[in-house]
């Protein structure tokens, strides 16, 4: 009781802050909407188309294309360049929303382009941001840093703290994804800091979330449930579905690595419901994924199955590697867990081909990133070369000038002097021959000037010889580093083959084992099947027997009423031992293999109509109400209408069998859009409902197996074969359909089967 009150509180608090969120976010786009004017065409008719797409991109997707549309045509129409790229802006988000990577990726470098042309730093910093998540999201982590490290550079500049969180927790979070959990908490660290110090609290929640990521990754499972749920909390009150439903995820993973199952479903199935109503189709095939692991934890494997294949499916359409490992894994496990070893081995070996393509990825990224170490080490050569050489010349210019300072101040002293004193000849001579001597000075120390020029030109050569010897031996060790790992690859591709020839080896053996295990179990089975048909046989044979026996001696004593009802009884008989051949025919025939399907769409009213009348004289004879009211229009299934009607009168048959007289029995056809993954065609459904003595829980442990003999009895002498319901289950099975009962003891008993409207892969009979 406590559990149900938490999960209703739970719910009605989520509910409240949805609710209170889409209130909000309404009030917005009302109020923006009502500025619209259309006959208004300028920058501003634009901004405000703009604002329109930016508040819709979390409602409505369809709306934010549409209105970023009519933003750019207006736009380019006025030549407003900043509004054409907010325009191209707009659409690249909500393509990135729906996984549409490529489409992303080519609208925001358009978006860019044009705020380059601006030169609007701001902008081009939102740019680069922008187009290293789409990267990120498509798992491409060196692309992604290196936008994410360029938008940091501008914000840096500009002293924008808020961005500044934003690029922060962005780098962190490749950094966790690369494993190195130190400069992934710093750089959170710094984020969340930035956050709390300016109260902005949508930076602040995805700063929570990422700390949760990091101690989930950890292992620290309480402290990551804190983080995200304050993180929740936060993208609440804000109105981010996204973000909301990312967290939901989040706190569902940790509720399962913790073993707490309903949680978990609980929030992840929450997740669900938000990314399929906003079209968010990484967090839709997450939270698929998630959710078929979580059933496989539980034992509930054809639900497992269903939901990892759909987000399997979900994964391979955005592109997204590492949510496909995960999937193949878990579908491996839900494959060995139902004996299906052949389908285990397929997904194992898809998990490992995708698994090598991701490696080989990485180690191009890593031979891409020491290549450009090599470049900026050549480079850094050459700019000392350069260096030095100015150097040089900077040394023979100073020289220059200072001879040419000497002369001019010579020049002077000597016409200063022939005008003042021509008496001073002499020591004009003098000062002349100092001039002539500093001249032969300079004339030495450009000789040797020009000298070292030489020397240095040499050394310049012998360093460009030096640095092409260095640049062949690195290419030969690079030649050398390649066959080494060539030689790796090679080992390590025969290893694989090793192992997957061990993994062949040991499927083999099980599948033996199993093959052993169903020979033994088959051979069981025959010996009962032989016990149970002489024992069913016997008794109605006897019966005939001495029926006829009785007929024949004391015929002439007999009246006819007596004859009759000898004749009457002998005609039941032979039907119930008809039946039980029957019964062990069509078993025979499905565990064989031979039972041939006609699937076909047809309209399931008039079918269940006949079974109804044919079973109405039945019900009359027991006092019994068979009610069934045909709906109006057309229920198309896509069945085999002979093994269709086979399975609704063995339920009908059931029913009237075990149920007391003057009670009731209701058949329906009904839908179950419930039921739906993904928006596909919802199966139809057939529901028959008694008011019998109902199941125990033993009963119904046990309740399609074969041979089965549950506790109730029959309440009109009726004779049971135990193999009725287990035919009903595999012939629904065979027809790629459901069959459950559910019933309370006391209460009576209400059997469901659910078949396809739309054609699907036809399963195999077992």
């Amino acid at each position: 009781m406590r559990l149900f009150w938490k999960c209703v509180l739970r719910t009605g608090i989520f509910t409240w802050f949805v609710a209170m969120t889409a209130t909000a976010q309404n009030r917005t786009i009302d109020s923006l909407t009502t500025l619209l004017t259309p006959a208004v065409q300028d920058t501003s008719h634009v901004n405000l188309l703009n604002a329109l797409s930016k508040e819709y991109r979390s409602v409505s997707g369809e709306k934010a294309l549409s209105y970023a549309e009519e933003a750019l045509q207006l736009a380019q129409k006025l030549r407003f360049r900043r509004g054409e790229a907010a325009g191209y802006n707009n659409q690249g988000v909500v393509w990135r929303q729906r996984g549409e990577y490529e489409k992303a990726l080519r609208l925001h470098h358009q978006a860019l382009s044009i705020r380059q042309e601006l030169g609007d730093d701001d902008l081009i910093g939102a740019s680069y941001n922008n187009i290293g998540t789409v990267y990120y999201a498509r798992e491409e982590y060196y692309q992604a840093l290196e936008y994410f490290l360029k938008a940091l550079g501008i914000a840096e500049r500009k002293g924008d703290s808020s961005k500044m969180a934003i690029y922060f927790n962005n780098i962190g979070e490749i950094y966790r994804y690369q494993g190195d959990s130190d400069k992934a908490f710093a750089y959170h660290r710094k984020g969340l800091a930035i956050c709390e110090s300016a109260g902005d609290k949508s930076s602040m929640a995805q700063s929570l979330n990422n700390v949760g990521e990091i101690y989930r990754q950890q292992g620290i499972l309480n402290k990551a449930l804190g983080y995200f749920l304050r993180s929740l909390s936060l993208m609440q009150a804000l109105g981010e579905t996204d973000g909301s439903a990312l967290e939901l995820n989040n706190i569902g993973d940790v509720y399962y690595r913790q073993r707490e199952y309903a949680s978990a479903l609980e929030f992840h199935r929450k997740a669900l419901s938000i990314q399929q109503t906003s079209n968010n189709k990484r967090g839709v095939a997450v939270s698929l994924i998630s959710l078929g692991a979580i059933y496989m934890a539980l034992g509930i494997l054809d639900s497992a199955g269903l939901h990892l294949q759909h987000g399997l499916q979900a994964s391979a359409a955005i592109g997204a590697k590492e949510l496909q490992l995960r999937a193949y894994a878990e579908l491996a496990r839900v494959d060995s867990a139902q004996g299906n070893f052949a389908a285990a081995f397929e997904h194992q070996k898809r998990f490992l081909v995708l698994n090598d393509s991701i490696v080989n990825v990485q180690k191009a990224h890593q031979i891409n990133d020491l290549q450009h170490r090599y470049d900026d080490e050549k480079r850094d050569q050459h700019i000392a070369l350069l260096e030095s050489e100015k150097s040089s010349q900077i040394i023979l210019r100073n020289v220059l000038m200072i001879g040419f300072i000497v002369v001019c101040a010579a020049g002077a002293f000597v016409t200063n002097g022939y005008v003042l004193n021509r008496r001073k000849n002499a020591d004009l001579r003098v000062a002349n021959g100092e001039i002539l001597r500093q001249k032969d000075i300079l004339e030495e120390q450009a000789s040797e000037i020009e000298l070292k020029n030489g020397e240095l030109q040499q050394a310049n050569i012998q360093l460009e010889e030096a640095y092409a010897e260095v640049q062949m031996l690195n290419n030969e060790l690079v030649e050398k580093n390649y066959s080494l790992e060539q030689l790796n690859m090679e080992m390590v591709r025969q290893q694989m083959l090793l192992e997957d020839q061990a993994v062949e080896i040991e499927l083999a053996n099980g599948a033996l084992q199993e093959k052993n295990v169903q020979l033994e179990r088959l051979d069981e089975e025959k010996n009962e099947f032989l016990g149970i048909a002489a024992h069913d046989l016997k008794n109605p044979l006897t019966s005939i027997i001495m029926a006829s026996s009785t007929v024949q001696r004391y015929y002439e004593r007999m009246s006819q009423s007596d004859i009759l009802s000898a004749m009457q009884m002998i005609e039941e008989t032979a039907q119930m031992m008809n039946e039980i051949v029957i019964n062990i025919l069509d078993t025979n025939a499905i565990e064989s293999g031979s039972l041939n399907l006609m699937l076909e769409n047809f309209d399931a009213v008039p079918l269940v109509t006949g079974v109804v009348e044919k079973y109405a004289q039945r019900a009359h004879e027991k006092s019994i109400a068979l009610q069934f009211i045909p709906p109006q229009t057309p229920v198309m299934v896509y069945a085999d209408k002979a093994l269709t009607v086979q399975v609704l009168e063995n339920l009908v048959s059931n029913a009237l069998k075990y149920s007391p007289k003057e009670r009731t029995i209701w058949v329906e056809i009904m839908g179950n859009s419930q039921f739906s993954i993904l928006n596909s065609q919802p199966p139809m459904r057939f529901r028959v409902k008694d008011e019998g003595p109902g199941l125990s829980v033993e009963d119904q442990m046990k309740l399609f197996g074969k041979f089965t003999r549950l506790s109730a009895q029959p309440t009109g002498g009726e004779h049971s074969t135990g193999l009725g319901l287990s035919i009903v289950k595999k012939l629904t099975e065979a027809m790629n359909g459901h069959v459950w009962c559910e019933s309370t003891f006391g209460h009576g008993a209400t059997f469901y089967v659910e078949l396809p409207t739309i054609p699907s892969v036809q399963r195999q009979i077992t």
